[in-house]
């Protein structure tokens, strides 16, 4: 018998059903359907609060600090096809709050899973389902797009990529492949801190190491998104020569 969306099982150590197609950290299910209705609200428009893919919005969360309200849509050729309409299962939100949990679980830094939504659409659609994502925001950090930018020079610029290549290779190390290495996607600290990774949607787990086509994919997407930036030893083969570097460590 097929399931609806809401139907998967929560994902592991993280959420708890509160009602269909609604999912809450323990302490948080009272407001999981407030944020559930801000997916009925259009996204802001780039520099009223937006960020990212879809128009990522800042959501208040009870202790006073901030989450952000992920509505998941599609981008490319099914932007203007299917927008915020999905099918796949396990669901959209569940699956990335999975693999963010399996990055946690790695030791990296991600943000922490506060809600995940699935709304399903009136019969006879209602395998199709819209969807999003609440996540703790990281306090006190900007792009890795907006640390190079802010560099001293090529030696810092450098160790900050090396990086944000070590936080990928540990999460290869654990099956964990992010799939988006984008200089956006990665937040840097103060000096010395860790650096953050965010945006798991379309990341994929598994039982082993991730192999070396998906390391070799990874490592081209961070030089790109590296090299768009134009800064001078940053364009894509300055940026495999880092990462080798970081591989012969």
């Amino acid at each position: 018998m097929s399931r609806g969306p809401g139907s998967a099982a929560a994902p592991a150590g993280a959420l708890v059903r509160v009602a269909e197609g609604l999912w809450a950290r323990p302490g948080l299910e009272e407001h999981v359907s407030a944020w559930r209705a801000e997916l009925d609200v259009d996204a802001p428009t780039a520099g009223a609060g937006a960020a990212g893919r879809g128009g990522a919005r800042p959501v208040s969360l009870p202790d006073g600090g901030r989450g952000w309200l992920k509505p998941y849509r599609h981008g490319g050729l099914l932007r203007g096809l299917l927008g915020e309409i999905y099918w796949e299962r396990p669901e959209r939100p569940l699956r990335e709050a999975r693999a963010i949990e399996a990055a946690r679980a790695c030791g990296a830094l991600v943000p922490e899973v506060l809600a995940a939504m699935v709304v399903a659409l009136p019969p006879p659609l209602g395998r199709l389902y819209r969807a999003g994502l609440v996540t703790r925001e990281i306090a006190g950090r900007r792009s890795l797009a907006d640390a190079l930018r802010a560099a001293p020079g090529l030696e810092a610029r450098s160790d900050l990529v090396g990086r944000a290549w070590d936080v990928l290779r540990r999460l290869h190390g654990c099956g964990v492949n992010h799939r988006d290495a984008n200089a956006t996607n990665f937040l840097v600290g103060s000096p010395g801190e860790e650096i953050a990774l965010i945006d798991f949607d379309g990341a994929a787990l598994s039982g082993a190491p991730v192999g070396a086509r998906a390391r070799a994919m990874a490592r081209r997407r961070l030089a790109r998104s590296v090299a768009k930036l134009g800064l001078p030893g940053l364009d894509r083969r300055g940026v495999g020569a880092i990462v080798d570097a970081r591989e012969g460590a």
